[in-house]
């Protein structure tokens, strides 16, 4: 057997047992060696001339000397089962020593170097494993005894070596054992405590391990069960995780099956979304912020709302988690929403209603522009304010809050509202209670300005009253118009009957005066009608106003009546600027009021007056006509502007004078009072607005500076 085989061979018996545990440069010093020790077993082997029957012998002491050495001082390169093997072949290699001093061809020599050098080996084999190794040693010793009793030649190495031995054996046991008494308690404790606490790490790294799979499972089960395609990508775009709606996504959309560690970019490079893809991506590994889109695909009419997240480990943006869902009925019901809203919002702008929400506590909530409008405020300022201030009766709308709490509907309700400046107006109501699902209270309100239509249901009530007012006069005018035409007609045709039988002048004479008067009397009335018809069927003119012109003319045409010359005529006007109203109209009610001072003078008065007192200013005219003649009585003072109504029998007129008169100065927008006593006089207080043009009223405040200045 070669030395590079043998060397290899122990050396290869060495690694397959697990003895030698140093690395592999170490590995080779230790063959180098193994190979030396083997060269120099060859080379003593030759020139001593030892027969192959030793060679064995010799194999094992030679490499199993230096071997233990070096296992005894570099213990921490050698497996602890070394020891084992190194007092395993040196029992067989004492064996084979008795074997062979059994045969008697052995120098006694090479007996005591072999026996010197086995009890070497478990010397220091025994300081690493004293219990084990100490019984081999001392039967080697007793076993070195036999020999030397076998042989009959005493020497000193064998009184050495078995002192020695037992010595160390003796000493060494007893130091080990107390040793490893000490150290098995150590140990016993040691090894307790680290088997608790390896059990109590293993138990929590399994514990830990089932969690971590538990969750990984839940991760996998979320994922997969989630409505959104997820997939995460790292900074080269391929994919790390994606989930069964990505799968789904990609082969619906792309016609793409997927798998880990594909480039997504790559995959989807035909289609004209990856140029979008790929900028996402980079704006979203450059930005390190969260990217939201929205992509609509026509071809399936889906939206696609699409979450990109930057991935980050140790401050390191390492890839991108991209979330996307299928937004489409969302998104239709976003637009249908949308387009409600505008609908509301355009039919709430432009409707005239005054539409709003409010709350029981809160006031309003919403408003439209009708509603600013109608009442004056604007937004902030309509959404501040108490709501009961729009009412002018601020219990209405506890009132109508109280009715809508029990479930009841306000509907076209007449209430009267007031605006930011102070003015009211008539508006028509309609309200309904609204609960949320969180039982908040809403008041859903519509408000219709009506101001008009009851302006309109006013002044049609006042026409349809005086409709049957005009319907009532109408009917006794024709009553009255009937009588008052029909007596001086029959009084003149009775007067032509008794005038053809009169054959005397003089009674001829007296006839005719008195047919004039009857004649004279029915024209009055007939001018009294037109005057009435003229009142109600002409409008109003404006035009300047001369009293004093007026007056004159009056007088001038009332000088036919016999007792005009006997009355004094005083008449007094102050006029502080131009008047302007009907003048036929003031024709008309003063020469009423002037004929009748005249016809009821007091006859027993010496000196019995008419007076006129005018005082006129930017505002109105004030006419005071007042006579000392016969006087009113108190109980028909209230009924002396009534048509046809005559205070006594003896009335000369057709009682339609004073109404006429009344009629007029209504007309004008005026107001007439009378003041009368009974055989003292009369006076009447007629006030007429002066419906003077701006122009006159501009002209006048400047002469008035030019005056002051002056």
């Amino acid at each position: 057997m070669s030395t590079h085989y043998k060397a290899e061979e122990v050396f290869n018996q060495l690694i397959e047992r697990k003895l030698l545990v140093v690395s592999k440069n170490r590995q080779k010093y230790i063959f180098f060696i193994l190979v030396g020790i083997f060269l120099v077993e060859n080379i003593v082997a030759f020139f001593t001339g030892v027969k192959a029957d030793y060679y064995f012998l010799w194999a094992n002491l030679i490499w199993l000397l230096p071997f233990s050495l070096y296992a005894f001082f570099r213990s921490h390169d050698i497996a602890p089962n070394t020891f084992y093997f190194l007092s395993s072949n040196a029992t067989i290699a004492s064996g084979m020593i008795w074997e062979q001093c059994s045969t008697a061809n052995v120098p006694e020599i090479f007996i005591i170097i072999a026996s010197a050098g086995l009890i070497a080996i478990h010397l220091f084999v025994v300081v690493k494993i004293p219990f084990i190794v100490a019984q081999s040693l001392l039967g080697l010793i007793l076993f070195t005894i036999a020999l030397r009793d076998h042989f009959g030649t005493p020497h000193a190495v064998y009184d050495f070596f078995l002192i020695l031995g037992s010595v160390i054996v003796a000493a060494f046991t007893a130091f080990q054992r107390f040793r490893m008494t000490l150290r098995e308690l150590i140990a016993q404790t040691i090894i307790y405590h680290s088997n608790q606490k390896l059990a109590k790490q293993e138990a929590e790294i399994n514990e830990k391990s089932r969690q971590i799979i538990e969750k990984e499972h839940n991760l996998r089960a979320i994922l997969d069960n989630s409505n959104m395609a997820i997939w995460l990508l790292d900074n080269k775009f391929c994919l790390l995780e994606y989930n069964i709606k990505f799968e789904q996504y990609m082969w619906h959309t792309y016609q793409e099956r997927v798998q880990y560690g594909d480039n997504f970019l790559e995959k989807i490079e035909r289609f004209p979304k990856a140029k979008f893809w790929q900028e996402r991506f980079e704006k979203a590994l450059l930005q390190g912020k969260k990217q939201t889109y929205v992509d609509y695909y026509p071809e399936f009419q889906h939206y696609i709302q699409v979450e990109l997240f930057p991935l980050i480990v140790n401050s390191e943006i390492v890839g991108v988690s991209i979330f996307g869902k299928n937004i489409t009925k969302q998104k239709i019901a976003e637009q249908t929403i949308q387009y409600n809203q505008q609908l509301l919002s355009s039919i709430s702008q432009n409707i005239q209603e005054a539409i709003y929400r409010s709350t029981p506590t809160q006031g309003l909530i919403y408003a439209n522009d009708a509603f600013m409008k109608l009442f004056g405020y604007d937004e902030k300022e309509a959404f501040n304010l108490n709501p009961e201030i729009l009412y002018v009766d601020p219990q209405k709308r506890s009132e109508v809050i109280n009715r809508l709490l029990k479930n009841e509907i306000v509907k076209n309700e007449e209430v009267i509202f007031r605006k930011k400046d102070g003015s009211q107006f008539w508006g028509l109501m309609s309200l309904i209670a609204q609960k949320d699902d969180d039982g908040n209270i809403y008041f859903d309100g519509a408000i219709r300005d009506i101001s008009e239509n009851k302006e309109n249901q006013r002044k049609l009530q006042e026409q349809n009253e005086e409709l049957k007012k005009i319907n009532s006069e109408l009917d006794r005018f024709v009553y009255s118009a009937s009588h008052d035409l029909k007596a001086p007609l029959a009084s003149v045709l009775g007067l032509i009957n008794i005038a053809k039988m009169e054959k005397n002048a003089e009674m001829l004479f007296h006839y005719l005066d008195m047919m004039e008067q009857s004649v004279h009397k029915l024209d009055n009335f007939i001018k009294d009608i037109i005057d009435y018809s003229r009142n109600s069927r002409l409008e109003i003119a404006c035009e300047p106003v001369d009293l004093q012109k007026i007056i004159d003319e009056i007088y001038e045409n009332l000088n036919y009546l016999e007792k005009s010359i006997f009355i004094k005529k005083n008449i007094r006007i102050q006029a502080e600027s131009p008047f302007y109203t009907d003048s036929k109209r003031v024709s008309i009610v003063l020469n009423n009021l002037l004929s009748n001072a005249i016809n009821y003078h007091n006859i027993r008065k010496l000196n019995p007056f008419i007076n006129i007192e005018a005082t006129i200013t930017d505002k109105e005219a004030k006419i005071e006509v007042s006579d000392n003649g016969l006087g009113i009585a108190h109980e028909h003072l209230g009924k002396i502007f009534d048509m046809f109504y005559r205070a006594s029998y003896d009335s000369k007129g057709s009682g339609l004078g004073l109404y006429i008169v009344k009629e007029t100065i209504q007309k004008l927008g005026g107001k007439i009072s009378v003041h009368s006593e009974l055989g003292e006089g009369t006076k009447f207080t007629i006030i007429i607005p002066n419906s003077i043009p701006k122009t006159e009223v501009f002209q006048k405040q400047e002469n008035d500076q030019i005056s002051v200045q002056n």
